[in-house]
């Protein structure tokens, strides 16, 4: 995300997004990638590649919850590549 995509998003999805950042990770790597999707109001994660390996799905699991805490709740979906929907 450029830096004018990072402020125009709204502020449940910084707030997120700042809560992932701030939870551990398994090898303290932070492996995952949030984007804003404008057009339809919802988040996606996905594990960066060049982080890949067996950790990473626990990494994106413990991202995923704590940007939904720090969101102030929704709902995410399965897997890589899973959205974040604002309930």
């Amino acid at each position: 995300m450029s830096e004018d995509e990072r402020q125009a998003a709204p502020s449940w999805f910084r707030d997120g997004v700042e809560a992932a950042l701030k939870a551990p990770s398994a090898l303290n790597r932070q492996p995952v990638l949030f984007r804003y999707e404008a057009g339809d109001g919802t988040a996606i994660a996905t594990i960066d590649p060049l982080a890949a390996d067996s950790f990473a799905v626990l990494d994106l699991g413990i991202a995923k919850l704590h940007f939904r805490i720090g969101a102030g709740g929704g709902r995410w979906d399965w897997g890589d590549g899973g959205i974040y929907h604002r309930d």
